[in-house]
C-alpha cells in the first residue's frame, strides 16, 4: 500500500526504466508526472474504483485507483500460481466441463487463488465503492472477476445461488485502457430509456438461441422501438445502410475471433463470404451506436498485447465509435444468456445505466433460474461490459 502518488510515480519510472521495451505504455500513461494520477481521479465518482494490471514475465502488477487513495501492489506468478490459477479457473467454466467434483474443485481453488493475488491488495476499499472498473492485461482480460469467490468454501457447502461471489460485492466493469475509460466515462453514465434497438441475426439464429425472450423483453421494456434484420443473404449490406439509425446494436450471429491473427475476427451476417464483418472494416463504419450487444461466443477474445488489451471484436467496436459493449469471453450456453439478456434489458428500460443493468441481471438470474445448477458461474459470469 502506498500513501502518498510521488512514491507512487517513482514506482513506476523504476519499473519502466527497467522494462521499458515492455512497457511503453506506462511512459505514456503513469510515469510522466503526478498530474497523470490527479487527471484519472477526475474521472473517478466518489463510489468508483479502478485498479490496473500490467503482466511482465513472471510478474504481475496493479495500480489501485480511487479520489483517496493509490496502492501500487506485484505479485509473483510462480510464487502464487496465477497462471495456473488463471488455466484452471478457464478450464472450469467451459461449456465442455461436467459440473463434476473435480470441476468444482478447480473452480472453488482457483477462484479464491485470484481473488487473493488479485484483488485482496485493495479489498477494503472496495466496502465503500459501487463500482469497480478492471483494466485487465493478457490472460487476464479473458476471465470474468465478478465469480471470484471472497471466502473459502467447501464443497459440502456448495450453494450456487448463495456462494459468496465478488459479484455481491461490487459491479465491476471493464476497459482496454485508462484512456478508453477517460475518453468514455462520461458516456458510460448515460441511461438507455425510450432508445431505439437494431437487432441483427439470421434465419437459422432466430428460431433457436433464447431469440423469443430477448424479443419479448425488448419490446415490453422499449415497447416496440426496435428492428430485426434477418437475412440468409445481403446482412451485411443492411447493416451498413441501417446501423446509423439506432442508439442499441445487438448481433446474434455466428462470429470469429481468432487468438492468434488479430485481423481475422469477424461478424457472419450472412451465408456467402461477402456477409463477413471483419473487425478491421469497422473503423469505416463510424458506428454511432451508443450501445452494442454480441452475443457470440468469444467475441471478447483475440489476440493479446502487454499495454494494448486484447485486438477482439469488442476492441473493433470500441475503436470504430462505440462507447461501451456487452460481449462474451469465452463460449457461452445461449439459452442461458437469453435469460440474462431478459433481465438486463428490463433494467436498461427504467433507466439504468449499462452496468448496473447487467450487474442486477446477473444477480437476478442467479436467484431466478429454475435449475440451482445454472446458477453456478459458466451460465452467466461470461457476458461483460466493455466501456
Amino acid at each position: 500500500s502506498i500513501n502518498y502518488d510521488s512514491e507512487l510515480i517513482n514506482r513506476l519510472k523504476s519499473l519502466k526504466h527497467r522494462k521499458k521495451s515492455q512497457a511503453k505504455f506506462l511512459e505514456a500513461n503513469a510515469t510522466e508526472s503526478q498530474s497523470t494520477i490527479q487527471e484519472l481521479r477526475q474521472h473517478l465518482s466518489s463510489t468508483q474504483g479502478l485498479v490496473n494490471y500490467l503482466r511482465i514475465k513472471d510478474k504481475i502488477y496493479g495500480i489501485y485507483l480511487d479520489r483517496d487513495t493509490s496502492i501500487w501492489f506485484q505479485k509473483e506468478d510462480q510464487q502464487h500460481n496465477i497462471s495456473k490459477g488463471i488455466r484452471r479457473y478457464q478450464n472450469s467454466l467451459q461449456t465442455e466441463a461436467k459440473l463434476d467434483p473435480g470441476t468444482l474443485q478447480q473452480y472453488l481453488g482457483a477462484s479464491r487463488l485470484l481473488y487473493d493475488a488479485l484483488i485482496s491488495p485493495f479489498a477494503f476499499r472496495l466496502k465503500q465503492k459501487k463500482q469497480l472498473v478492471v483494466i485487465p492485461d493478457q490472460q487476464l482480460d479473458q476471465i470474468p472477476f465478478e465469480a471470484f469467490l471472497t471466502q473459502d468454501i467447501s464443497q459440502v457447502e456448495l450453494n450456487f445461488r448463495s456462494l459468496p461471489y465478488l459479484l455481491h460485492q461490487v459491479e465491476i466493469r471493464y476497459s482496454p485502457a485508462w484512456k478508453v475509460f477517460t475518453l468514455n466515462q462520461q458516456r458510460a453514465q448515460e441511461n438507455f430509456q425510450d432508445q431505439s434497438i437494431g437487432f441483427w441475426t439470421t434465419p437459422e439464429l432466430k428460431n433457436q438461441n433464447g431469440l423469443e425472450i430477448i424479443e419479448q423483453s425488448i419490446q415490453g421494456s422499449f415497447q416496440g422501438k426496435y428492428t430485426v434484420f434477418a437475412s440468409d443473404k445481403g446482412g451485411k449490406a443492411l447493416f451498413s445502410r441501417h446501423h446509423q439509425n439506432f442508439n442499441i446494436l445487438h448481433f446474434l450471429l455466428h462470429a470469429r475471433s481468432d487468438k492468434i491473427n488479430r485481423y481475422d475476427n469477424y461478424l457472419e451476417f450472412g451465408s456467402s463470404p461477402s456477409d463477413l464483418l471483419y473487425g478491421f472494416e469497422l473503423y469505416a463504419e463510424k458506428i454511432r451506436a451508443k450501445l452494442i450487444i454480441l452475443s457470440s461466443c468469444e467475441s471478447a477474445a483475440g489476440v493479446f498485447q502487454t499495454g494494448e488489451g486484447t485486438f477482439s471484436l469488442t476492441r473493433s467496436f470500441l475503436n470504430a465509435g462505440a462507447s461501451q459493449v456487452l460481449s462474451a469471453q469465452y463460449i457461452i450456453p445461449q439459452a442461458n444468456t437469453a435469460q440474462v439478456l431478459q433481465f438486463f434489458y428490463q433494467a436498461l428500460g427504467t433507466g439504468q445505466q449499462a452496468s448496473t443493468a447487467l450487474h442486477r441481471a446477473k444477480l437476478k438470474y442467479i436467484q431466478e433460474v429454475a435449475k440451482d445448477r445454472h446458477a453456478f458461474p459458466r451460465f452467466w459470469a461470461g457476458l461483460v461490459l466493455y466501456s
